[in-house]
């Protein structure tokens, strides 16, 4: 019965799981219960580890607790998994390096990396030798911010431990280095790799050609590129990405569109990613037709557009104000069930704002509908607002907004592309070895506790919608608490005296 409630999980029947658990606990008389189907069940239902210790009578052990742990740490829940860890403590339950282990990768995917540091004391203190998987997510946490210093700390203290980097140790390191801007760090992570007799796998690889792409390097992309296939490592969709997007970033069309062939030519089947990452290159050209080529190319393929697709293929129509023809794109992606977001919302206001003639009134009904809905002002967009409505005009839209905190960019899987192929960003999980694109373009809190702080973002705006710095005439420029009048104004707006301005970075 235990198998058969462990067979149930696998498949993804819980209701099933349960009902056969649940006849288990009817049946226990018959043979005794032990934590296995508890076990099973609890990797879809946090509420059965209750039950061993309720009608079950049967002890939970540290694989209930992993169970719990794990599922926490796959939902983001890091909160929730630290908690586990110290019922288990508290309830007397050894943990082992597997528990700390998935802790510490729970904080670290968040790039937490003073949590992730903080269990990985506690797993020492506690006496458990960490494994090389601890080390890798501290490494992918400092990855995470470009920390590249620490990144190799962790792994040199890996190695004092007796540990034997792995590839995705490695890989992580690289990434970090990638992260930073540094293409000589990451190339020389590469050789130690080599040197250490471990081969770097495709992900090493995407993520030094990541490197490349970040410095605009893309002779240097396509020769790391080159040195995979060479050394008889397969590229796939990723690798390829990386290149084109080194490629687009550097306005190489004529390249983007070589290494694309050789995609087709080596079997790789493309994705949305890669699409728009050729898309990105055909903007930066302001290829109109060959934008157009490749968007038909992509549904023809089967490929699904999404919203950054659509973006990228909007934006060199909008530099050229045809403002037709990116309302058709958003027309096209509202059927498709797509969400206009503040990049597409920045391509239409340009397109309005590059119009002859301007197409004022559409921009700002464009905006007002788009901010009703949720979407982000940021520093482009409210720049490309002032340009089609005009400074003034702005200058009187955007007292009304009322800032507030962006969601955090969630990592996006190898199915989703990032938001815009020059910003985007490879992100590699050094524990599961699951590689990913991501849009690094967060918007950032300041600190509303200091009133100079929220004076500099006054000014900012001040700047961006070409607003004097000073007060108007008539208008006492100075004032006795600091404070600019539009600071004051938004503090009226607010009904407090805070408020958050968010630019994109």
């Amino acid at each position: 019965m235990s198998q058969a409630v462990a067979a149930a999980v696998r498949a993804g029947e819980r209701h099933r799981a349960e009902r056969l658990l649940h006849e288990m606990m009817k049946a226990k008389h018959l043979g005794g219960l032990d934590t296995m189907p508890f076990n099973s069940v609890a990797q879809t239902n946090q509420k059965h580890l209750r039950h061993l210790r309720g009608s079950a009578g049967v002890e939970p052990n540290t694989i209930s607790y992993n169970i719990l742990m794990d599922a926490s740490a796959k939902a983001d829940d890091a909160e929730d998994a630290e908690h586990w860890l110290s019922e288990m403590i508290k309830d007397g339950i050894p943990a082992n390096e597997v528990s700390y282990a998935t802790v510490i990768h729970a904080r670290a995917k968040r790039g937490e990396t003073e949590r992730a540091e903080h269990w990985l004391a506690k797993m020492l203190e506690a006496g458990v030798e960490p494994n090389i998987v601890s080390y890798n997510s501290l490494i992918y946490a400092c990855g995470r911010k470009g920390d590249a210093a620490s990144a190799e700390k962790w792994l040199r203290e890996a190695e004092e431990r007796g540990l034997s980097p792995r590839v995705t140790t490695y890989t992580a390191v690289v990434d970090a280095c990638a992260k930073s801007g540094d293409v000589e760090r990451a190339e020389l992570w590469m050789e130690k790799m080599k040197e250490a007799k471990v081969e770097p796998n495709v992900v090493s690889y995407s993520a030094m050609i990541d490197a490349c792409a970040k410095a605009g390097d893309a002779i240097r992309a396509q020769r790391w590129h080159q040195r995979m296939r060479n050394a008889g490592v397969q590229p796939n969709a990723h690798s390829f990405s990386a290149v084109i997007n080194a490629c687009a970033k550097s306005g190489n069309l004529t390249a983007a569109y070589e290494e694309f062939d050789r995609m087709e030519e080596a079997g790789v089947v493309a994705d949305v990613v890669v699409y728009s990452g050729l898309l990105d290159a055909c903007a930066k050209a302001g290829d109109l037709e060959h934008a157009k080529e490749v968007f038909a190319r992509m549904k023809a393929a089967g490929v699904q557009p999404n919203v950054v697709a659509y973006a990228s293929l909007a934006r060199p129509f909008a530099h050229r104000g045809e403002w037709q023809e990116v309302e058709s794109f958003a027309t096209d992606m509202q059927q498709a069930g797509l969400v206009m977001n503040e990049y597409f919302l920045y391509a239409l206001l340009l397109a309005y704002a590059s119009a002859k003639p301007r197409q004022s009134e559409r921009a700002e009904a464009a905006f007002r509908k788009a901010y009703a809905k949720g979407i982000e002002a940021n520093k482009h967009v409210l720049t490309a607002l002032g340009r089609a409505v005009g400074r003034g005009r702005a200058a009187q839209i955007v007292p009304w907004l009322r800032y507030r905190r962006a969601p955090k960019i969630r990592l996006q899987g190898p199915e989703e592309a990032p938001e815009f192929a020059e910003s985007s960003q490879f992100y590699f999980n050094a524990t599961t070895g699951e590689s990913s694109w991501a849009d690094p373009r967060q918007s950032v809190e300041f600190d509303l506790r200091l009133r100079h702080g929220i004076l500099s973002e006054c000014m900012s705006a001040f700047r961006v919608l070409g607003l004097p710095d000073e007060s108007s005439e008539g208008e006492v420029s100075s004032h006795a608490d600091g404070c600019h009048p539009y600071c004051k104004l938004l503090d009226r707006q607010r009904g407090h005296k805070s408020f958050f301005l968010f630019f994109f970075l």
